[in-house]
């Protein structure tokens, strides 16, 4: 799990998943709260994951 800020909040990056309609999305969680978040509208974390070279792909 990695964390990342959506909207100023910090949230934990639980996994990613395909979704139709949605693309490739980050399902991100913040205390009880969890929700869906397409990975262009993420943050790069400080120490980028493995694989993020894929994500960078991804966006463009």
């Amino acid at each position: 799990m990695r964390a990342t800020s959506v909207l100023g909040v910090t949230v934990t990056v639980t996994s990613i998943q395909l979704r139709p309609g949605s693309g490739i999305v980050a399902l991100c969680r913040h205390g009880r709260h969890r929700q869906a978040i397409g990975i262009p509208d993420l943050l790069l974390p400080e120490s980028a994951p493995a694989g993020w070279a894929w994500v960078e792909a991804y966006r463009h």
